[in-house]
């Protein structure tokens, strides 16, 4: 008498608990008999449909305790960015006395797309974009020492150079719900489009205040020897705050040029009584930048939950059935 009611209770329990793993939190399976034999055939129909994965835990003699767990699916987001640059330059020979201004005006548009490796790891992705960039140099005011820092070609103290850019760069992240911490390096290759110059204090003191007027002709004009197109290596890292379909990054970029503002063998002007030297000091400046920005993501594809691709398989599957 006893056996057959315990065995309407637990049916009872079974069923209510089974009702409850529809919802993809958690399923419990009866097995057979004490050696509690797992049913495949009733996992699968208590498999969750919202984008979460089954994994076991709490195996008991009869019964196995199913949780569910986050599953990220590849997408792709699109955003925009905006920052301000720290611009300097790498020199040769190196000067000692120069500063690094903070620039505004550091903005992109970007397109993110993550991609599980091997279909099994979420770590991995790619960004491209299209970005609006600084560029450019300054030196410390002369002080006492009356010590003059500039390049005798363009007599410059300062220049800013605002530049079209394409960054290309491979990313690695670590998700949680609702952050995310992300690195990425790549390359970028672009085109100083604009210039301007300011010319070092005292020049009409030195042996180069002829050069004054060509100064003052390329003041917001690129000389011949100045190089217009460029590249080089970046890469950072980042924080980002993830509201879904929405992302709020906040990071820092290092931009590490490989194009030289000007020709290296043109220190002097050409018609300047020192211009046989110019094949003597290998003079060059090459862009090294610290770029700090925020930017707003908006998700294109599912990053939780079935997508699109699955959906379809679903419906080929009702239709046509698996093989």
């Amino acid at each position: 008498m006893r056996k057959p009611i315990l065995l309407s209770l637990l049916a009872f329990v079974l069923s209510s608990l089974g009702a409850a793993a529809q919802d993809g939190n958690v399923a419990v399976m009866q097995g057979g008999g004490a050696a509690g034999t797992f049913a495949t055939d009733s996992l699968a129909a208590n498999m969750p449909s919202n984008g979460k994965d089954v994994i076991y835990s709490e195996v008991y003699l009869d019964t196995v305790t199913l949780k569910a767990r986050t599953k990220i699916n590849n997408y792709t987001m699109i955003g925009v960015s905006y920052g301000v640059t720290m611009t300097s330059a790498s020199l040769n020979p190196k000067v000692s006395s120069q500063i690094r201004p903070y620039v505004p005006g550091y903005y992109s548009i970007l397109l993110t797309h993550y991609e599980k490796m091997f279909d099994y790891l979420p770590y991995f992705g790619v960004q491209v974009g299209f970005a609006h960039g600084n560029e450019g140099y300054r030196f410390k005011p002369a002080g006492k020492e009356k010590t003059l820092y500039f390049y005798p070609n363009d007599l410059c103290s300062e220049v800013k150079i605002e530049t079209w850019e394409i960054p290309f760069m491979a990313q690695i992240h670590f998700d949680s719900q609702f952050l995310k911490f992300m690195g990425s390096a790549g390359i970028y290759g672009g085109y100083r489009y604009s210039i301007e110059r300011t010319m070092s204090p005292d020049v009409e003191h030195t042996i180069f205040r002829d050069y004054i007027p060509k100064f003052e002709e390329h003041k917001y004009s690129f000389y011949d020897t100045d190089r217009q197109w460029d590249y080089g290596i970046m890469g950072g890292a980042a924080i980002g705050f993830i509201f879904d379909p929405i992302e709020i990054h906040a990071g820092a970029l290092v931009r590490y040029g490989w194009s030289s503002f000007f020709a290296p063998d043109s220190r002097y002007p050409a018609d300047c009584e020192y211009a046989d030297r110019n094949k003597i000091y290998y003079r060059y400046a090459t862009p090294l930048d610290i770029i700090f920005n925020v930017s707003l993501h908006v998700h294109l594809t599912r990053r939780y939950g079935k997508t699109t691709k699955d959906l379809r398989k679903e419906a080929h599957d009702i239709v046509y059935g698996t093989e």
